[in-house]
Order: C-alpha cells, then structure tokens, then sequence
C-alpha cells in the first residue's frame, strides 16, 4: 500500500474492498499472504457457516483443516506464478447431507505489481456435479443401449470421419471404438464399398433431410447388405454438424426374400396351369364348340409355357389311307403357319404307332433323337425341342397336342407333363361331349324342322278355316243384306210411287170441297154435322202434312235400302272401283242406332275429317266389312266404358270417334279411325289380330273380326293395317290402302 495515502484514504479504499467483495455473486473472502482473513462477504460467513464468529486476522486453515494439503499447494503456486487455481471438494452440509464444493484461490497485488494477498470465492457446485454425474450414468446407459443394439449406430462428421461407433460396428471392423473414431469408410472398407457410402452422405448433406438405402459392407463370408437409415443432426445455427446412421444387417432377409419369390414363382406357375385346367374345364361346360375350345387350349398352352408353336392334331381314320392333319395352332407371329399341314401313316411311322399306342414323345434336343425319321420329320418342321401328347377319346377319336420351340433347346420337366395330360383329359371329354352334341343338334334340327312343318299346317288351317267363315259369313251376310234390302225395296218403290198420285187425288178432292163450300155454304144439315164431327177444316190442313211425313219416311227407307246394297256390294263386280266415303258412311248407316242418343244413353259423336279421295280400286263388300269391325269394336269399348261413369262425367268427357281419310301419295291412301275410349293394353294389342283371339264373354265375340280384317287388308289389298294404343289413350287403327289393285300380284 502507497505510504503517502492519508489515513482517511486508507479507510475509504478499505471500505470499497468490502462493497466489492459484499456484492460479488460468490461466498469471496480476502487472506493476506498467510491465508488470514482480511474482508469477508456476509455471504462468505452464513455459506460457510462463520457468521457467528470474528474471523478476522485468523487463519483460514483454522476453520478448515482439511485444506492445509489440498489448498495450501493451490495457495503457493498461487503466490508463486500469479495464477488463478481452483479446488473442488466434497463436504457434509448441516443437514449431513453429502456436497460439492468449488474453491477459486487467485492474487491480488498492489499498484507496484506485488502480491500481497489472495482472494478466495467458495461456490456450491453440488448441483452441477449431480448432472455431471448424471449425464456420465446417460451417457453410459445411452452407450450401453446402442452397444447392445443389433444395429450398427454411428455418428459422422461432415468429412466423413467417424466420431462415435457402437459395439457391432467395432464386430464388424475388428477394432475397437478408439481405433475408428476419426476414420472414414475409405480408411475401414474396400473401394466400390466406401464410395457407396460416401455417395449416400452427400445425399443426406445436400437435401438435409433423413434417408433410407440399401449399402454394402464386408464380413468374414462375404459381402452383407445393410439397410441403412441415415439422418442428420443440426447445431445451434440450423447446419447440418454430424450424421448418424443406423444400419441392419437384411442379407438373410433378402435371401429369404429371393427364396420367397422363387416359390411365389413357382406357386404362380402351378395357380397359372391350375387355372389353365379350370378354364379348359369351364370352356366345356359352357360352350360345346369343339373348334373354340380346342383353339382356347393351344392358346392357354402356348401362353402358359411361353411356347414358340403349340398345335393340335387330328388323326383322320375314316379315310383310304388314313392321315394326320393340323387343325389348331398357337404361335410366335413370326413363324409361319402350318395350318392344314397333312401327312400319313407311313411318313411318320414311329410317331404314329406311338400316338396310336397311347404314348408321348419327350425330346429335349431334336438333333440328338435317334429315331431317324422322327428326328427328319421335326428338322423339317423347324423344331429344336418337342412335346407331344396324345389325346384318345370314348368315342373313338384321336388327336395329338404337340409343344415345340424352334430357337433354343428346352428341357421339359414332368410338371409340364403332368399339365398336359391333365388338358388331354379335359379335351377328351370336350370331343366326346361335342360330337354327342352334334348328334342331337341333328336329331333336335329333324324335330324342329318337323314341328315347324306342322306350325305352318296349323295355321294354314287356322287361315283357311278363318278364310271359310268371313266367306260363309259375308256370303250369307251379303245375301240376307241383299235379300232384305230387295224386299223393303219393292214395297217402298210401291207406296213410293203411289205417294204422287195420292197427294194428286188429294188436291183434287180438296179442291172439290172447297168449290162445295163456296157455292153452297148451306149444306144439309146431316152434312153439316159430318164435316163438325170430322173437323173438316183441321183435316183439310193436316192432311198435306200427313202425305208430306210419309214422303219423308219412304224416302229414309230408300236411303236405308241404299246402304244395304252398298254395304253389300252383291250387285257389283268382285273388284271395282269406288267411293271409300260412300262405304265408310253405309256402314255409319246401319251402325246408326248404336251409336245415337237415345233416353237413357248418351250416343257416340262422330268426328269426320274426308280428305279429297280419288276413287279406290278394292273388295268393296270386303273392305266395308272391315269398317264394319273395327267401328263396332271402337262403339263396344266406348259403350262399356261409359256404362261405369256416370251422367255428368260423360259430359264432361263425351265418347268420340274420329275418321279421318288422306291421300298419301300417287298410290296410296290412308284411313284411320280413333276412339278416346280406354285404350288396350300391350299384351293384349300384340295380339288383337290372332285367328280366334278374343277378350269378350263367350257368345259376344268369335276372335275372328280383327284377324279377318287382318287378312282383307294385308293380303287381299296388299296394304297394311296397324293399332297405336296405350292403356288410357284410347286406341286408333291405321289402314293404309294401294289405289289400284290391278296387276298387283295378291297372296
């Protein structure tokens, strides 16, 4: 200490020693030379358990003993080099609990450099000496897990040099983890090897993202591969520091894996020739086309078997001489086909005897048969190897399933034997099952053909019976027509003709009464009571009336009779040509009372729409019967209809007919006639011109009408007659009709 400080300096400098040391964050104490206490922090009394003592100018030795070797050598070497020197030691708290304590001994000099003291801090460090004890156990059960992990665990630099291995990577090089450590793979493992891994990291550097690889690393027996999952591991900043990995040996697993697709290859090849059989086995049971499924089996077989030419061959023995024949083949498309290719017993005798005698031919190496004539034969065909099976059936049948390579040699094994002869099997039954098919496709076409014969002897005879009753019925029909309309006719033609002379002797007399009136207006009076009792006066203005209303009556009879004979036709020639609206509306005449309005029925309004008609060559009587028909069929529907509705419903929705006539073309014309009745459902239309067909009560229709008609229209005049309905649509009937008949050749 300077000896000209004033003793007040002395104690000021003397009191910010003490604020310095009270307010550093450590128990701190100043020891002069010897070790004696000089200022103590209150920290450094109550941490060490002084605080209750003056210790000032004693010695630190005195409260702590076990420092005299520990501390002392500090403490010199301190005083002798200037330097700062730490001691930590482990002590009992007053709890008894066992601690850790820091001691940090540095000088301290005055202004000409010498030292003349120490200064002592005292730390508890029982804390961090826990963690450091706890982390080296971590670490020691981290190390003891990755030693015992069957994996192989390291860490890398960015150089690639090894930092840290476990225990099976040590097994795998044969050193231990101090002699690996700072190595990289290029200083451990062959080239090829260390290059691969060395490739893997800069990947893994690059992207910065985790990967997984397959890599090699050498053994005792050989090379091992390793999948590898490498990963990368930042520091504080975010870089990529080190790369761990951890690698397992899979070379059983691939092995195993290799096994495993060996067997799946096999289990596939022996499903593949499985399903071939139930394929082969379904084509039979589904389709008896013996040309299909033997074309499906060369196909399958060649597929299956990855073939060059796979064949069937048909042994033809109902010929002089017999032959073999090729009538199936599946190929390369490179080869040519044999497709037809013939030869006879005698060009291939040994192969022939053996096929006739139920045996195969198994040659893996044509050019080494010794068989001559086979050995020719399939050189000649192109053959390298070959496998032929013979196929023999029940019912006689021979053929032969031959497989051939042309490029390379083949080595059949029995499994392919054993496959076809399982396919043979199969084709036998196909064959027989086949040719039992196509003998009763024979025996069914005879009974077909037959009962087709027979269907149209039925229905000609429907048609010719059908045929004989529109004859009979339109000739009598035609008949008691004619014959009513001729006996009304004269009668009629009679009063007719008498109404003239009738209505001339009336005015006469009439006019003689009235010359009596007026030159003698005092007649008798007997007359006159005559002429009150008469009313001769009301009876001499009724009486024109009278005569008038019978002139009305007869000339409605005529019209009437008319209709008849134009409905009828009987005075005309069978085919001529006529007013399609005269004959539409004849058959509207006699209908007539059907279809009017009568007290206790609502009639039936009829719509007309007449085109303007040229004149139509047809069967007059015929065709009015068709109109006949079909308007009766119309009225019948609308009648029953309107039998379950009642009054106001019907006015609402009156029953119509509508027909309407139009001229098509120069040759045809068209006639159609709708009711808005109920409509007809689609069984029952599909059926409406059946011979016989009827879906009235037994006694209110025959089935005949419609067919009839059917007939009249389609094969007497050539033209066409149709029904568009729907249930609840009412139903319309078109009749298309050509305009000359003449010349045109008739059914």
């Amino acid at each position: 200490m300077p000896q000209n400080l004033s003793a007040s300096s002395h104690l000021q400098r003397e009191e910010l020693c003490y604020l310095f040391v009270e307010n550093l964050p450590f128990a701190a104490a100043l020891l002069d030379r010897d070790m004696n206490y000089l200022i103590t922090s209150q920290r450094w009394l109550s941490d060490l358990g002084l605080d209750q003592l003056d210790i000032t100018g004693r010695s630190h030795y005195e409260f702590f003993p076990q420092h005299c070797h520990p501390l002392s050598a500090a403490h010199q070497q301190c005083l002798a080099e200037a330097t700062e020197l730490c001691v930590e030691e482990q002590f009992q708290r007053s709890d008894r609990a066992i601690a850790w304590r820091q001691w940090k001994i540095c000088s301290w000099q005055d202004r000409s450099g010498a030292i003349v003291g120490v200064m002592l801090l005292a730390e508890d460090i029982t804390q961090r000496k826990q963690a450091e004890a706890a982390l080296r156990e971590n670490e020691a059960e981290l190390q003891a897990i990755i030693d015992n992990c069957p994996a192989i665990i390291y860490l890398r630099d960015t150089q690639g040099r090894l930092t840290r291995v476990n225990r099976q990577f040590e097994i795998l090089t044969g050193m231990s983890a101090e002699q690996i450590c700072g190595k990289s793979s290029h200083d451990l493992f062959p080239q090829h090897v260390a290059d691969e891994h060395w490739r893997n990291d800069q990947i893994l550097l690059t992207s910065g993202k985790a990967i997984t690889v397959e890599e090699l690393a050498p053994q005792a027996d050989g090379l091992h591969t390793y999948l590898s999952v490498k990963f990368p591991i930042f520091n504080a900043k975010g870089e990529v520091s080190v790369t761990g990995g951890i690698s397992t040996d899979i070379s059983d697993r691939k092995q195993f894996e290799s096994a495993l697709r060996q067997s799946e290859a096999k289990l596939r090849e022996k499903a593949q020739r499985e399903q071939l059989l139930n394929q082969l086995t379904n084509q039979i049971r589904s389709s008896l086309n013996l040309n299909q499924t033997l074309e499906t089996a060369v196909g399958e077989i060649q597929s299956l078997l990855q073939l060059d030419r796979c064949l069937f061959v048909r042994y033809c023995q109902d010929t002089t001489p017999p032959y073999w024949e090729i009538t199936q083949e599946a190929k390369d498309p490179a080869l040519d086909s044999l497709l037809g290719f013939k030869n006879v017993d005698a060009d291939i005798l040994p192969l022939a005897e053996k096929s006739l005698r139920r045996e195969g031919v198994r040659i893996d190496d044509v050019q080494r048969e010794p068989d001559p004539t086979t050995r020719e034969f399939f050189t000649f065909l192109g053959y390298t190897s070959t496998l032929t099976l013979p196929v023999h059936t029940q019912s006689g049948e021979i053929g032969v399933i031959c497989c051939a390579m042309t490029q390379a040699n083949r080595t059949w094994d029995d499994s392919e034997v054993a496959l076809l002869q399982a396919v043979g099997d199969n084709l036998a039954i196909a064959i027989d099952q086949a040719k039992l098919y196509e003998q009763s496709r024979a025996a069914a076409a005879t009974a077909q053909a037959q009962t087709k014969q027979l269907e149209q002897t039925l229905r000609a005879l429907q048609q010719t019976q059908a045929q004989l009753v529109q004859t009979e019925k339109m000739s009598s029909l035609g008949q008691l027509v004619a014959g009513v309309a001729h006996e009304i006719n004269n009668p009629v033609n009679f009063i007719y003709g008498n109404l003239s002379h009738a209505d001339g002797y009336m005015q006469d007399l009439l006019h003689l009464l009235a010359l009596y009136q007026r030159h003698y207006p005092q007649p008798h009076p007997e007359i006159q009571q005559e002429m009150a009792d008469i009313d001769i006066e009301f009876l001499s203005g009724d009486l024109p009336n009278l005569l008038s209303s019978m002139k009305v009556g007869a000339d409605r009879i005529q019209k009437i009779v008319l209709a008849l004979r134009n409905f009828s036709r009987m005075d005309e020639a069978e085919v001529k040509s006529v007013n399609l609206h005269e004959g539409i509306d004849s058959t509207l005449m006699i209908l007539h009372n059907r279809i009017k309005d009568t007290p206790n029925h609502r009639g039936i309004e009829i719509i007309k729409n007449y085109g303007n008609l040229p004149l139509l060559e047809c069967y007059a009587g015929q065709l009015n019967q068709v109109f006949m028909n079909v308007l009766s069929n119309a009225i019948d529907a609308l009648n029953e209809r309107d039998s379950q509705r009642s009054l106001q419903e019907i006015k609402q929705n009156p029953s119509t007919i509508t027909i309407q006539t139009r001229k098509l073309d120069a040759q045809q014309v068209q006639i159609r006639i709708a009711d808005n009745g109920p409509g007809i459902p689609e069984p029952i239309r599909q059926r409406l011109f059946e011979p016989f067909f009827t879906t009235k009560p037994i006694g209110k229709g025959t089935g005949l009408g419609l067919s009839i008609s059917y007939q009249v229209v389609v094969e007497k005049h050539l033209g066409q007659l149709e029904c568009i309905s729907a249930l609840g649509q009412g139903a319309e009937f078109l009749i298309t009709l050509p305009l000359r008949l003449q010349g045109i050749e008739r059914i």
